[in-house]
């Protein structure tokens, strides 16, 4: 049963090229996209990443992150003339600020998260790491917690796969359209480069796993690839429309 996918934009941050391509392009920095999708199925309104809630944080803060009163999951849903009251799920790839900041808008969304993530945003291997923002995620929200290792279909045609190394419990999402599959890489992908010339993202919780993870993706066939952050990527593009 095929759906309708939406890219929604939620601005921009500013990044050394090394953060999305490990050991090229230190020094030069460039803008990025944030960005997520809302799949439009017949049988549920799934959001998929909510970009960021409070630019003031230190994550948004040290990526001079930006959007306009427009780049919000709530106004862009507006867009596509869907309330964030209609949403059934809340998908959340991994908890980095850029990606679950706004997860508390949906009042009767399902939030699905793998259990490693939560449990690492929680204690960050790191101390302090300032891509997790605490009061983005603790919160009273009602979760779904998913191991790691498990792949699932959420509503027919919509797959949720565990794609561990960008951080601890990363996750993708692959959506059957007229257009093809597309599969949004989350931050599995941060590039194209990283997929046709396998560049190792730079920021890996586990370089082992990431690496086992994008060659679980390219499996996949007949592929829409966005990636997390790829700056050519067309964000007024919709597939299955």
């Amino acid at each position: 049963m095929n759906a309708k996918v939406y890219v929604l934009d939620y601005g921009t941050n500013l990044t050394d090229v090394s953060v999305l391509l490990a050991g090229k392009g230190m020094g030069q920095v460039i803008k990025i996209p944030v960005f997520g999708v809302f799949i439009d199925h017949p049988h549920a309104k799934i959001v998929v990443d909510t970009g960021v809630n409070n630019v003031n944080a230190p994550g948004p803060a040290n990526w001079k992150h930006q959007h306009s009163e427009t780049q919000t999951t709530v106004e862009q849903l507006k867009l596509h003339g869907v309330d964030a009251s209609a949403i059934d799920y809340v998908i959340s790839t991994h908890l980095h600020y850029d990606h679950a900041g706004n997860m508390h808008v949906f009042p009767r969304a399902k939030v699905i998260v793998r259990r490693e993530e939560l449990e690492k945003a929680y204690v960050p291997i790191e101390p302090g790491d300032i891509t997790y923002n605490r009061e983005d995620f603790d919160r009273a929200l009602n979760y779904v917690l998913v191991p790691n290792g498990l792949d699932f279909e959420l509503v027919d045609g919509v797959r949720v796969l565990s794609t561990p190394g960008h951080t601890a419990g990363s996750q993708s999402v692959l959506v059957e359209t007229s257009d093809g599959n597309v599969l949004y890489a989350g931050d599995a992908v941060y590039m194209y480069e990283n997929w046709e010339k396998n560049v190792l993202p730079g920021i890996c919780y586990s370089a082992e796993k990431q690496w086992e993870s994008i060659a679980k993706l390219k499996t996949l066939r007949n592929l829409v690839l966005l990636p997390g952050h790829e700056p050519k990527l067309n964000l007024t593009k919709h597939y299955g429309v």
